[in-house]
């Protein structure tokens, strides 16, 4: 399985679960499940996914070698934990500021 088909697949798994617990527990929400903030909350998700793809492509193409420990290569793992980080920050900021204000 590619690094892009991965990152689509798992970030899309846990969108619903994410929404489930940012509404009921985090931001504290009384609306509908089925609500404009389910809308906003999509949009939020798809913008930040394309912005995971785009740093995954960029510190890709900016780390070439392999990182070896105890032989096996964590390039991949180099790579995904800053993703993990900026999506993080970004899709709180913009769930606090704009879908569950």
């Amino acid at each position: 399985m590619g690094i892009y088909f991965a990152q689509v697949a798992g970030y899309s798994a846990g969108t619903l679960n994410s929404y489930i617990i940012n509404r009921s527990w985090t931001f504290n929400t009384k609306n509908k499940f089925l609500s404009a903030e389910l809308v906003k909350f999509l949009g939020v998700n798809i913008i930040v996914l394309g912005i995971s793809l785009l740093t995954i492509f960029a510190l890709t193409n900016l780390i070439t070698c392999d990182i070896m420990v105890l032989g096996h290569d964590i390039s991949k793992l180099v790579i995904k934990l800053p993703v993990v980080a900026v999506t993080i920050v970004l899709n709180f900021l913009l769930s606090r500021l704009w879908v569950f204000k």
